[in-house]
């Protein structure tokens, strides 16, 4: 049984249970924080994700196209080609001097240059355009990968490793140049570029 004396708080006792409890008796407790709250991205965090993805993506266009170009040529004779699924595409182990798909032949030193002010710009100037949009983003990068792996062949070789060709009964393909991962690269990047161009206008 509980005494009266018992029941009569110690004035310390109830001061301190009104600071736990706080102001008019509100529980100080607050609601804890869903994960990720209260935690805001910096747009410099954002800005290195991107230039990490950037460096990425180029750096395994660069792998993947160098890898193919030194397997054709320890595997492959210059000019025989070999068909890989017929009537539409062949593996013909080809020597070009002149830009993406053998435009302009014999510009070795010249599309060199040009190689090296591309990636040289895109590493300089691209990363600022990393905000721009996906579209841009994904541009660069195929663009920084495929100007690279042409430009080691170029520089190292003297010429640019070409591999894929289209063997089908479309003339337009049939004549086709053989080209390589790098143009691929190359080609896409320059569509994306249009893509982004096409989206940007529209928003404005």
């Amino acid at each position: 049984m509980i005494s009266a004396s018992d029941k009569i708080q110690d004035p310390q006792d109830s001061a301190t249970l009104s600071q736990l409890d706080g102001p008019a008796g509100k529980s100080p407790c607050r609601p804890v924080p869903a994960i990720g709250e209260g935690v805001p991205a910096t747009q410099e965090g954002v800005a290195r994700f991107w230039r990490r993805q950037f460096y990425v993506t180029a750096g395994l266009v660069l792998i993947l196209d160098q890898w193919t170009k030194s397997a054709i040529r320890h595997s492959f004779s210059e000019g025989l080609p070999r068909t890989v699924i017929p009537g539409i595409l062949s593996l013909t182990h080809v020597h070009n001097t002149g830009a993406a798909f053998g435009i302009m032949p014999a510009g070795t030193v010249f599309f060199s240059a040009v190689s090296l002010v591309v990636c040289v710009a895109l590493v300089l100037w691209g990363k600022s355009l990393l905000s721009q949009g996906p579209w841009l983003r994904i541009a660069l990068s195929l663009e920084l990968g495929g100007a690279l792996g042409n430009l080691i062949d170029r520089l190292v070789r003297g010429h640019v490793t070409d591999f894929l060709d289209l063997d089908t009964t479309i003339r337009f393909l049939r004549e086709y140049p053989v080209f390589n991962v790098a143009d691929i690269a190359l080609t896409t990047g320059a569509i994306c570029i249009a893509v982004h161009l096409l989206i940007d206008t529209r928003k404005h």
